[in-house]
């Protein structure tokens, strides 16, 4: 069967060479950028990402050009000479690789010349050797040699490659794009790797989101050892390197030094001229995006020895199950590993010889405030950062080890007993903790904490309902975990999830958090319950669980200075939601915490680099809102509808009750009743905000 791999956005191809006929708003603009220099320290500059392309145009990044010179065999076979010196490979091996080079069998298989050097240029390189035993020995999932690897053309316009199968042989066929038949050979090696993972039958999305990524991470190390190669001029190599670019502007679990793959400081790792109408969260959200690999079957597949080579150099993969298969695991123990392979050295030499900037500042910055929150001053909004950094990733750090059944005990009841819960309440709590029906449901002892801390307020409780006494559309208790989450949000909520019953996934970044995080999380995910949520269900269960923030920082301003994923992240959260306000057209001034608008100058981040101009905006240009074509409305779960009942809000309360844009504008307008003005002054001192005197 015929698979599309490496899919090119017709999108991204065009934009370069557009945007220098159609002037477009710059994505930079307000930004001090820097060249990147190797005499910059690598700490500093892996905090002062996103590198930015160069604001001219460059061979690196020309997507205009396709090269039209054939490679020769004598040019081929120079190149693969050059690339093995340049590898320090001893000469008896150089000579090995070039006499395969030559040799009239390997040629039969591999014609042309530019890709025989492709695949050769892996030759005794470990761990890419096993593309090479993949392709000629038959040591993947078919157990044969590939018949042909050769170049194409393909029914799929903007596919780079294919892998098919020989049914009357079982023989893998790899098919390259013959638009790329002219490419120099480095600019080859990432596709041959990245089909060599590939079997030619099953595929999911996994398994086209792990190829992709170590194909990047192939094509950096081939940087590494040729930087010149990154300077070809053509398609395929602005291609590759665009992706290179979005993977060194991607974050992970290893923290903000190191490259990653699930998240980026600012939510866009597609920065520059020509890129103002592509943006993604991460590598990962922009592979992702691709609507070829949407489609693909979830859950993950098979792989093969390429895989297992290619995984067992990630420390985290010790942890796996299996190394052969493409799993969500998978890529979370890439995430936590990548940035070891490219290191902050290799990333620094990489920027210079793609002649990156990177972001030193802002030519107009937001300076903290003299006077301190209060009831007199909520309408001189917005509130204004003292300290940056617990809003933002730069200042990220990996989390702890997760706490044990003893300290997430011992730390429910603590945080129930500074939140002044009553002491039979938290008796129930640590009861309900070690009952054997919620430890089946939530077998993690901090998820478990976490839940059992929504007993801390009686408007929480139908969460709790939901989950252990199954009050919900499924009519069945909700199993909660951890999970390596598509994109970079604190939880999904799946129906058939677990076993056929409703399952509230967990984002595994999280993983190590405190329980009061993990339970904002938690409630997200429950107030998410539904078979496809509109924009206005995400939007409700992100500022709701952002209240319960509220709440928890309000009884322990602690907890806002851990420095980690979740912790920064709900910290933004809620500094955008305590900068919005209603949109109200009888009070176009309104004073109250709301949603749809920002107060003050527009803008709900104000010291950071994003400037959404309401909490609505925020939530819908952040990962929580990829969904293609959100319905207009989608059902209201029961969590939802009692919540506000208990919050004094009528609206949507009904047992039909509908999730769309009218009960988005009620909530908006009652907002004081979920979050009143006093405990939102509370919660920007404990944040320490500030906000300017409107006399100076």
């Amino acid at each position: 069967m015929n698979r599309l791999s490496r899919l090119i956005a017709v999108t991204v191809l065009a934009l370069l060479p557009a945007c220098s006929a159609v002037a477009q708003q710059s994505e930079t603009a307000g930004l001090v950028l820097q060249p990147v220099d190797p005499g910059m320290s690598t700490g500093y500059l892996m905090h002062h990402r996103p590198f930015v392309l160069p604001d001219h145009l460059t061979p690196a990044f020309d997507f205009a050009s396709v090269s039209t010179e054939p490679i020769t065999n004598e040019v081929a076979r120079s190149d693969l000479r050059h690339f093995l010196e340049l590898r320090k490979l001893p000469a008896d091996q150089i000579e090995a690789a070039l006499a395969r080079f030559d040799d009239p069998a390997l040629a039969q298989i591999i014609p042309a010349p530019n890709l025989r050097a492709a695949l050769l240029m892996l030759f005794s390189w470990d761990p890419y050797q096993a593309t090479i035993e993949a392709i000629l020995e038959g040591k993947n999932e078919s157990g044969h040699p590939f018949e042909t690897v050769d170049f194409r053309p393909l029914e799929f316009g903007a596919a780079v490659a294919t892998l098919q199968v020989a049914y009357s042989t079982g023989q893998p066929r790899l098919l390259v794009s013959d638009r790329y038949q002219n490419e120099a050979p480095e600019q080859l090696v990432p596709v041959l790797v990245h089909e060599s993972m590939h079997d030619g039958v099953d595929n999911s999305y996994e398994e086209e989101i792990i190829a992709s990524l170590l194909d990047s991470l192939t094509y950096a190390e081939v940087l590494t050892i040729d930087p010149a190669a990154a300077n070809t001029g053509t398609e395929l190599a602005a291609y590759n390197n665009v992706q290179l670019f979005a993977l060194m502007n991607s974050i992970g679990r290893r923290g903000a030094g190191f490259v990653g793959v699930e998240t980026s400081f600012d939510g866009d790792v597609y920065l520059g001229a020509g890129l103002e109408n592509f943006d993604a969260d991460s590598i990962r959200a922009g592979i992702a995006s691709d609507p070829w690999y949407a489609q693909l079957p979830r859950g993950g597949s098979q792989g093969g020895a390429v895989l297992a080579a290619l995984l067992g150099r990630f420390p985290e993969s010790a942890n796996l199950v299996s190394l052969d298969r493409f799993s969500p695991e998978a890529i979370a123990a890439i995430d936590q590993g990548i940035g070891l392979v490219l290191t902050p050295r290799k990333v620094r030499a990489l920027a210079v010889d793609l002649q990156l900037s990177v972001v030193t500042g802002q030519t107009v910055s937001d300076e903290p405030g003299a006077l301190a929150p209060s009831l007199d001053n909520v309408s001189d909004r917005p509130y204004l950062p003292t300290d940056s950094s617990i809003f933002d990733l730069r200042s990220m750090h990996p989390t702890a080890a997760p706490l044990n059944e003893e300290f997430s005990r011992a730390a429910l009841r603590e945080a129930l007993t500074r939140s002044g819960t009553p002491a039979a309440e938290i008796s129930a709590a640590i009861t309900a903790f070690d009952d054997p029906g919620v430890r089946e449901l939530v077998s993690d002892p901090t998820l478990r904490a976490g839940l059992l801390l929504l007993r801390r307020g009686e408007r929480w409780a139908p969460i709790l309902a939901s989950v252990i006494e199954g009050a919900n559309e499924s009519g069945a208790p909700v199993h909660i975990a951890f999970r390596d989450l598509p994109n970079a949000v604190p939880a999904v909520w799946e129906t058939h999830g677990w076993k056929g019953g409703p399952v509230i996934w967990i984002d595994s970044m999280l993983l190590g958090e405190r329980p009061e995080l993990l339970a904002t999380a938690i409630a997200e995910g429950a107030l998410l319950e539904s078979a496809k949520q509109s924009s206005a269900q995400t939007i409700i269960a992100a500022a709701l669980s952002t209240v319960l923030w509220s709440d928890f920082i309000a009884a322990d301003p602690t907890l806002t200075t851990s420095g980690t994923w979740g912790t920064i992240t709900r910290n933004r959260d809620l500094l955008a939601l305590l900068n919005a306000q209603p949109f109200d057209p009888g009070t176009p001034q309104a004073t109250g915490i709301g949603l749809r608008l920002a107060a003050g100058n527009g803008d709900v981040l104000p010291g950071l680099p994003m400037d959404p101009g309401s909490f609505v905006d925020y939530i819908l240009g952040s990962p929580r809102s990829v969904a293609d074509d959100p319905p207009n409305s989608s059902s209201a779960p029961a969590a939802l509808t009692e919540l506000l009942r208990r919050s004094g809000i009528d609206q949507g309360t009904t047992a039909s009750a509908r999730i769309d844009d009218d009960l988005l504008a009620q909530i908006d307008l009652d907002f004081t009743r979920l979050l009143p003005n006093e405990q939102a002054v509370d919660t920007a001192n404990a944040l320490g905000l500030t906000i300017l005197d409107p006399a100076s």
